[in-house]
């Protein structure tokens, strides 16, 4: 079973001994330990986890910028769009696109007020559908099995 919404997000396997491939992320709640990638459902439901294990080289492909101020490239039919909200948000997709647009109010930190902006489908979409990795990982630090190793 896949589901047709499906979050993909950065994970942390908590690890506290010595090991040659133990990650060190600041700014984390879990500091120490595996890095993996996950895709979960919205109701929490992992399909994958993917170890990190180091950076790969990405193909070279074409570039395009809209006029709304979403950035991507178009490869093999999947969209890759960069939105700036509270921060930078990479969603890529290739069931969804950039249209219908539709206007939002967003609060606007320089003018101190809500200003109306265009936003994707695409967007729309990742922000209704988001979330399953963060309950995944609060459902299993709520049951997390402490298995020390001995000598």
């Amino acid at each position: 079973f896949v589901p047709t919404n499906a979050s993909i997000d950065e994970y942390m396997i908590p690890y506290y001994d010595g090991h040659l491939t133990k990650l060190f992320i600041r700014g984390k709640p879990i500091r120490w330990g595996y890095k993996g990638w996950v895709a979960a459902s919205p109701l929490d439901y992992s399909h994958w986890i993917d170890l990190y294990q180091g950076k790969c080289e990405m193909a070279k492909s074409s570039c395009y910028k809209d006029t709304y101020g979403l950035r991507g490239e178009i490869h093999s039919g999947i969209l890759v769009a960069i939105w700036n909200d509270n921060g930078v948000i990479i969603v890529e997709s290739n069931q969804f696109g950039v249209h219908p647009i539709k206007q939002i109010q967003l609060w606007s930190v320089a003018e101190r007020k809500q200003v109306l902006i265009l936003m994707p489908s695409v967007i729309g979409k990742y922000n209704s559908s988001m979330g399953g990795v963060g309950r995944l990982d609060h459902n299993i630090s709520l049951y997390r099995i402490a298995i020390r190793g001995g000598k």
